[in-house]
């Protein structure tokens, strides 16, 4: 591509790049459809049973009461709304048994029934379940739609539930006649309260991707040692940062297993499509709800900020100040979240309000958990943003920042096994000795680099002699598209002045026949503006530390960044992103 063609091209990367991620989106749920279609037939039957349950609990029964009805329904706006919302649930119902690959398709594992500790138990609406293998076409539409259709159904029907339980809340009697307690109203007002967002279907999607014998290095390095220490007072939090495509994600799901069984843990995945990526706040909203669902007193704590607030739904200040008393009140906190990087501005077009509600969440987070015993994780890129953040200066409030940088070398050993399980799933009519020297080949190409490796799968045919087979790796190309789209988004909204020099340094970056210093790169911008007069008046002084960050690294994001010794700045070497 000629250097020209970096800023023609700019505005159409976006697409491009969505475009490439939604392909990989389609492709991967295509080959999880056991999976994935699996937990959502079991989504929509708990759906079923949580309405069979409440239908019987309140004396509703076809549109119709009986005679122990719930006192709600003596009212005849609630018992209107009521009777449009079970409408809706059943229309909802109707049209997911429809659709071409509705829940009466899904697939069920082959064998007899399962009878180990998650199976389960029949219900009185049972779904009909495909005999034998799941056809080709139930798949494709599955990964071009019906996945989607079928997620956002079981969410509507979720709310919909929740706001039948809330309008006419299920009565259970125990062993003295007596209704719920209150504790028991709290668990049932708990998610609309909170305003919780879950994220555990997209952890359970990556334990299934995690290969057995990987992501073991993680545990082992010091910093993690250093962080998993219990003998200090002080707030410690793990900052695990790498590049795009080095399985930060399915690495934090390790650390997640490994850790869950000591102390009271809490996690929450980003992605680049949740619809509440832009709000940072949602993740304590969701640390909190797990946090009360394992400690007693946590849950206490909760119940009475409940029902001070009579049960309004919890406001981000509300959230925050109950955070900070659950953790000064639990010791030993774990909060983890991986993806963060996915909510710094995106979905916004990197509005300053946005960056300012990250700095927020920041502080806020800041000042709730330090100086008590809780140890927290953050995974993601290294953004400044986000480097900003973990360093922000609150009064009264510090913690111990870890710093664990990912790098090749880390993932090499796991890459290897990736690259070896992949080699031998297509090319299994290979020799033993040549599926290794192929699995070598791709590590090696790709400097370990899951994605790259992931992304030439499909090129490798078992009818492909091994001369083929090597020519593929050895020209394919190393450069995935990372170049993020929300990264360009952000660029293509600065001042005039700044988004140029910012495309002017990723063009020399990108096009220099070797990797340009910081005094080359700076020398060589000035060059390219045809209204410069004397270089003397356009070079910095001096070029330091503020310089790089602010006139480089914070102009082009991730994009860009530098390598070498600080004891010399201007010798430092400025890199592409997208060739590492």
């Amino acid at each position: 591509m000629e250097a020209a063609g970096l800023g023609i091209g700019v505005a159409g990367l976006t697409g491009l790049v969505s475009a490439v991620r939604n392909i990989n989106e389609v492709v991967n749920s295509y080959r999880e459809f056991e999976f994935e279609s699996r937990s959502r037939s079991v989504h929509r039957d708990a759906a079923r049973a949580l309405y069979q349950q409440w239908s019987e609990s309140v004396g509703y029964s076809k549109g119709g009461l009986k005679d122990d009805h719930h006192k709600a329904f003596d009212n005849p706006a609630v018992l209107a709304i009521v009777r449009e919302i079970v409408q809706c649930i059943h229309e909802i119902d109707g049209d997911a048994e429809d659709a071409s690959l509705n829940l009466s398709s899904l697939s069920e594992p082959a064998g007899p029934p399962s009878s180990g500790p998650h199976a389960r138990p029949k219900m009185g609406m049972q779904v009909k379940k495909s005999q034998g293998l799941t056809s080709r076409r139930s798949k494709i539409a599955w990964a071009f739609g019906d996945k989607k259709k079928i997620s956002d159904q079981n969410q509507l029907v979720a709310t919909l539930l929740q706001s039948l339980r809330e309008l006419a809340p299920p009565q259970q009697s125990n062993d003295t006649g007596h209704t719920q307690t209150g504790a028991d109203n709290f668990k049932r007002s708990l998610t609309s309260w909170l305003g919780t967002t879950w994220t555990t279907d997209m952890y359970d999607t990556f334990v299934q991707r995690r290969l057995k014998g990987t992501c073991d290095w993680i545990l082992e390095r010091s910093e993690f040692h250093n962080w998993e220490a219990t003998d200090s007072d002080i707030t410690k939090i793990l900052w695990i940062h790498g590049p795009a495509g080095y399985g930060k994600t399915i690495l934090c799901t390790k650390m997640v297993e490994h850790l869950a069984a000591r102390s009271p843990l809490a996690y929450y995945f980003f992605s680049s499509d949740s619809e509440s990526r832009a709000d940072p706040f949602i993740i304590i909203r969701s640390w909190v709800s797990q946090i009360i669902s394992q400690n007693q007193q946590a849950f206490e704590l909760a119940r009475g900020r409940w029902e001070a607030t009579d049960g309004r739904p919890a406001s981000q200040v509300e959230i925050t100040e109950l955070f900070g008393l659950i953790v000064r009140n639990t010791p030993n906190c774990i909060f983890i979240v991986d993806g963060l990087d996915e909510c710094a501005g995106t979905g916004c077009d990197w509005k300053p309000s946005c960056r300012n509600s990250l700095e927020g969440f920041f502080t806020s987070l800041k000042q709730a958990a330090s100086n008590t015993k809780s140890r927290l994780i953050v995974v993601s890129r290294n953004e400044q943003d986000i480097r900003d953040g973990l360093r922000v200066e609150v009064s009264g409030a510090k913690w111990d920042l870890i710093e664990c940088r990912i790098s090749p070398d880390d993932v090499k050993s796991d890459a290897m096994l990736f690259s070896r399980s992949m080699v031998d799933r297509k090319l299994k009519n290979k020799g033993d000795a040549e599926r290794e020297d192929l699995a070598h080949r791709m590590v090696d190409r790709f400097e370990s680099m899951f994605l790259c490796i992931k992304m030439i799968e499909g090129q490798l045919r078992d009818r492909r002699s091994r001369g083929q087979l090597q020519r593929t790796i050895d020209q394919a190309p190393t450069e995935l598209s990372d170049l993020y789209d929300r990264n360009w988004a952000r660029i293509m909204q600065l001042p005039d002045s700044d988004r140029t020099r910012a495309l002017a340094i990723i063009r020399w970056a990108t096009f220099a026949l070797r990797p340009m210093t910081i005094l080359e790169i700076t020398t060589a911008l000035p060059l390219a503006d045809e209204e410069y007069y004397d270089l003397s008046e356009e070079l910095p002084d001096p070029i330091d530390e503020h310089y790089i960050e602010t006139e480089i690294l914070n102009l082009c994001g991730s994009l860009i960044e530098t390598r070498g010794t600080s004891s010399d700045p201007a010798s430092l070497t400025v890199l592409q992103t997208r060739n590492r």
